[in-house]
C-alpha cells in the first residue's frame, strides 16, 4: 500500500496548502475521475484535491475505501479535510455481492469517509453536464451511458476529456440534473435507479471555496 501514499500533498511538507482544505477522493476509475478534478485545480488557491484512482486492477468498493483509510492513516490531515470514495453501483448491488458493498460502506462510515455512488457509473455525471436524461432513456451500464452521449453528438472519450465541456455553468447544470434525479431516492444510501451522488461532493467543493458561480 506504500505507493498510495501521496507525500508530496501532506500538510508537513507543502507550505503553500497549508491554509487550503484537502479533499482527498478515491475512485474505482483509471482516467475520467483524476483528468475531471483537475479542471478544478485553479478555481481556488483555498482547495487543494487529491485523486487516487484505481492503477493496480483493484477497484472493489472495499479496495477504494481501502485506499482512503490507508491515506488518512499516513497523512497530517486537517479536520475540516474531507475523505470521499467514488463509487459504481455497477454489479455490487447483486445479491451476491451487495453485502461487500454493505461492508465497504460500514467502513467508511467508521473511518469518516463520505460515499458518492453513482448507477450505473462516474460516466452519468459527465454526461448530465451535457444533456438531462428523458423518461424510457434505457441505459442500464456505462456502455449505455457513452452510447446515450455519442448518439445526442457528444464526442466522448474517457481516456482523454475534452475538459471546455466542464465549466463552471455545466457543472453547475449537472449539480441541479443530479439532485432532480435523486429526488426519489433520498436516504436510500445509494442510487436505486439511473442516478448519481456526485452533486453531494461538489456542493461540499462550492462551499469551501471552488468558484462555480
Amino acid at each position: 500500500m506504500a505507493a498510495n501514499r501521496h507525500r508530496a500533498y501532506s500538510r508537513r511538507s507543502a507550505d503553500k496548502t497549508r491554509d487550503a482544505r484537502l479533499f482527498v477522493i478515491a475512485t474505482e476509475d483509471t482516467n475520467a475521475p483524476k483528468q475531471y478534478f483537475k479542471i478544478f485545480e485553479k478555481m481556488s488557491s483555498r482547495v487543494s484535491i487529491v485523486v487516487c484512482e484505481t492503477t493496480d486492477n483493484r477497484s472493489s468498493p472495499r479496495h477504494v475505501i481501502d485506499r482512503l483509510v490507508e491515506h488518512r492513516r499516513n497523512e497530517d490531515l486537517n479536520e475540516d479535510d474531507q475523505l470521499w470514495a467514488l463509487l459504481d453501483t455497477d454489479h455490487w448491488i447483486k445479491r451476491n455481492h451487495v453485502a461487500g458493498l454493505n461492508e465497504a460502506r460500514a467502513v467508511a462510515r467508521q473511518n469518516g469517509i463520505r460515499l458518492a455512488m453513482s448507477n450505473p457509473c462516474f460516466d452519468l455525471w459527465l454526461l448530465l453536464h451535457h444533456m438531462d436524461l428523458p423518461c424510457g432513456h434505457g441505459i442500464c451500464d456505462a456502455n449505455g451511458v457513452a452510447e446515450h452521449m455519442r448518439r445526442n453528438g457528444v464526442q466522448f472519450n474517457k481516456q482523454r476529456l475534452n475538459v471546455g465541456d466542464y465549466t463552471p455553468a455545466t457543472v453547475r447544470l449537472a449539480i441541479e440534473r443530479s439532485v432532480r434525479m435523486m429526488a426519489a431516492d433520498a436516504g436510500s444510501g445509494w442510487p436505486q435507479s439511473t442516478g448519481t451522488q456526485m452533486h453531494l461532493l461538489l456542493e461540499e467543493l462550492r462551499t469551501a471555496g471552488i468558484l462555480l458561480d
